[in-house]
């Protein structure tokens, strides 16, 4: 039971949310079944809560697939860059990254630099990966997700619609950072 509680919050803290309540209201049904009112009771209370919690995550995407999306910001020679993580069409995270006397770098190697210290950090990788810019080796993120993540990965730069929109968004939250500092 244990084990199954700390399985449930790994999901939830990965945004991955609409299996669990799947889980949740097969449980409460079966218990329900069994005529185990009380314990369906309780299923359907963490059910509730859960929906609640998931009502108050932003939904960025119709799409409800998991993204990485990366977005750079400039002034100077300071910048900073930002990681919104989005799973099943949800922000459930987000970091950014300051970097000062980058004058000697192009945005390209800025960028680079991030998604190579983010993909070093985290144990959990997305579907795709969008980008504001090209990388002059954009095989070598997909390949590197793909040998720590035994998966392919998609890495994508829109330039219209609606992932250019979230690019937008995020692009503004970096620029947002980076004058605060």
């Amino acid at each position: 039971r244990y084990n199954e509680q700390i399985r449930q919050a790994q999901q939830v803290l990965r945004g991955k949310t609409k299996d669990l309540e799947r889980q949740l209201e097969e449980r409460m049904m079966s218990l329900s079944d069994a005529m185990k009112f009380e314990d369906a009771a309780l299923v359907r209370t963490q059910l509730q809560k859960l929906r609640e919690y998931t009502a108050k995550q932003k939904v960025l995407s119709s799409d409800l697939i998991d993204q990485d999306l990366f977005a750079l910001a400039r002034i100077g020679s300071d910048a900073c860059t930002v990681v919104f993580v989005i799973r099943d069409g949800k922000l459930v995270g987000k970091r950014h990254f300051l970097v000062s006397g980058s004058t000697e770098q192009d945005d390209a190697q800025i960028l680079q630099a991030t998604l190579d210290r983010w993909y070093a950090e985290v144990d959990e990788f997305p579907t795709e990966i969008v980008l504001p810019i090209e990388l002059p080796e954009p095989e070598f993120v997909s390949d590197y997700v793909l040998q720590k993540a035994h998966r392919n990965v998609i890495v994508t730069v829109p330039k219209i619609g609606d992932k250019r929109k979230l690019l937008q968004m995020a692009e503004t939250n970096a620029d947002y950072l980076l004058r605060e500092v």
